[in-house]
């Protein structure tokens, strides 16, 4: 098992609320580590701003289509499952 700290990101480009930044800095981490290249990466908040914002974050690198976006639990629960 591997953890993950949003320490560990700069988030340096992080513009939105200041309550949302360690997510971006963790979701920046885990596209980061060599050994989870291979995992999907789901990113659900409920939240439309903060979900959009980090939609046009990831765009430039989420290459191969690896972080999705939930809006709700349902959403989140089918993504899963697939």
């Amino acid at each position: 098992m591997q953890t993950v700290s949003a320490g560990s990101g700069d988030g340096a480009g992080w513009q939105g609320d200041r309550f949302d930044r360690p997510f971006f800095t963790l979701l920046e981490a885990v596209m980061q580590k060599r050994a989870w290249q291979d995992r999907q990466i789901i990113f659900a908040s409920r939240d439309e701003d903060s979900r959009s914002h980090m939609r046009d974050l990831m765009v430039p690198h989420n290459r191969g289509c690896r972080v999705h976006f939930a809006d709700d639990l349902s959403s989140c629960e089918e993504m899963i499952l697939r």
